[in-house]
């Protein structure tokens, strides 16, 4: 008789790695910095897997920045600990001492040297991260610095607050060069252009503004009918690629509806908005965008132009999205003819990770991929889970190392209790059961796209239950 097998190994987790809130994408766009709840997580963009985690103190993590050489993540918690971390080793580097607020935003100069941080204390300060100390510090704000970045190619820092006003400083001088004044409410989002000359403020005035850091001059305002709470400036050689004929500035948003969005700022338009997903059916506040990738890949088609983009909600999700556009062939064009535009930009989904999945009520595992190798016996691996949490939406996530959303069940109108699933081995496809709180059975065809829709629902007489087979 066969020794019963006693020790398992993990294949993949579904683990807590992000609770909501700050975030910083290092250098390269394959790890992410979390915030979950008092520590910090750093993960995989590709996957769930969680690389280093980094203890907190008790205190819940107010703001994260990445070093350019990705080998150091500043950290910053309600307690006003505020240091450095080497990634490489994990230890903390020396407490920098001086806000008598909580810092509610950071961000990290290009040569790495300097750290700049605004608090609810109303003050910027501006560090030394070799030396330990602090070289400027600004007032200036009547209320909380929510934004702060440095413009490029110049010795410059942009901060905005909660009063809506937008302040650059000149670092050389120690003053202030431009104080910006439109907004009407607070403005946690500001994004620079790669060349320096051009400033993009989200508020939460439902309103984005275009300024020339030249002149301090608005040169548009984009009414976006979302209070915003992140921006991301397209960089102009996609932008040129994306939109040929035209130099407009071009951007993301992403806020309360929990959708991102690009725009053009002549005419004030949006040009590519989110697309509908099956995957997505959680809508959560965007608190964060990052540039994944700009487009630079020489392997893609001639005549396709892509990028990607990575948003962090306030429910603790990481979403990856795609920008393509489809560039028509310049062979199929008559010589006398116009230079064609683009096929439309289009944004869709990619990657899509839950960072925390809160109490899990039931799980099931599932075998979507049809063929003789799946079998009642269990002779294959599962391709899907299925879990329920204390929400009313069933989430299947790929068995495939990065746990990544395949799809998402909605209908339910409370917390989901139960699941029981029945398998067509054959087909590759399945019938899922989902027992609520709202007192329904819903039954969910599901195939090998990982897509589902509601085949049927019956409604029990208190609380549903588990069933346990289908016919």
């Amino acid at each position: 008789m066969a020794a019963q097998q006693k020790n398992y190994k993990a294949l993949s987790k579904l683990e807590v790695f992000y609770t909501g809130g700050p975030s910083a994408l290092l250098p390269g766009g394959e790890k992410l910095a979390c915030a979950c709840g008092d520590d910090v997580k750093v993960v995989s963009t590709d996957g769930a897997a969680v690389h280093r985690t980094l203890p907190g103190d008790s205190e819940p993590v107010t703001c994260l920045a990445a070093s350019p050489n990705g080998r150091t993540l500043y950290v910053a918690s309600r307690s006003l600990t505020l240091r450095g971390w080497d990634l490489e080793t994990g230890s903390p580097g020396p407490h920098l001492k001086g806000h008598r607020g909580p810092v509610s935003a950071m961000a990290v100069h290009p040569s790495g040297g300097l750290l700049a941080t605004g608090s609810a204390d109303h003050t910027t300060r501006v560090w030394d991260v070799d030396g330990g100390f602090c070289t400027h510090q600004f007032g200036g704000h009547g209320n909380v610095v929510l934004s702060v970045v440095f413009r490029p190619h110049h010795l410059e820092l942009i901060t905005a607050s909660a009063d809506g006003d937008i302040i650059v400083w000149d670092l050389s001088k120690k003053a202030a060069r431009l104080t910006l004044k439109g907004h009407f409410s607070a403005t946690p989002a500001l994004a620079v252009s790669t060349d320096g000359n051009t400033l993009v403020s989200g508020s939460r005035d439902r309103v984005v503004k275009v300024w020339d850091l030249r002149s301090g001059a608005c040169t548009a305002t984009v009414p976006v009918f979302e209070a915003v709470e992140c921006v991301a400036v397209v960089p102009s050689a996609l932008a040129a690629r994306l939109c040929p004929g035209h130099e407009a500035v071009c951007f993301a948003t992403g806020g309360d509806k929990g959708r991102v969005r690009f725009w053009r700022a002549d005419g004030a338009r949006c040009v590519a908005e989110q697309a509908e997903d099956g995957a997505v059916t959680e809508a959560g506040a965007l608190v964060d965008l990052f540039w994944t990738d700009c487009g630079q890949d020489d392997s893609r088609p001639p005549a396709q132009v892509s990028a990607q983009i990575l948003s962090t909600t306030q429910d603790g999700r990481v979403l990856v999205h795609e920008l393509s556009a489809h560039l028509p062939e310049k062979a199929a064009r008559p010589r006398s003819a116009k230079p064609c535009a683009p096929l439309g930009p289009r944004c869709t989904l990619t990657q899509h990770l839950i960072g925390n999945n809160d109490q899990v009520t039931d799980v099931r595992l599932l075998r979507l991929a049809a063929g003789a190798h799946a079998s009642s016996s269990g002779g294959s691996r599962p391709t899907h889970v299925a879990v329920a949490t204390n929400s009313e939406t069933v989430r299947l996530f790929r068995c495939d190392g990065s746990m990544g959303v395949a799809g998402s069940l909605a209908g339910h109108t409370a917390a989901v209790l139960s699941l029981d699933a029945w398998h067509d081995w054959e087909a590759g496809a399945c019938l899922l059961a989902s027992g609520s709180k709202d007192c329904s059975v819903r039954t969910w065809r599901l195939s090998g796209g990982g897509g589902g829709t509601t085949a049927g629902e019956e409604t029990s007489d208190d609380r549903a239950s588990a069933l346990s087979s289908l016919e």
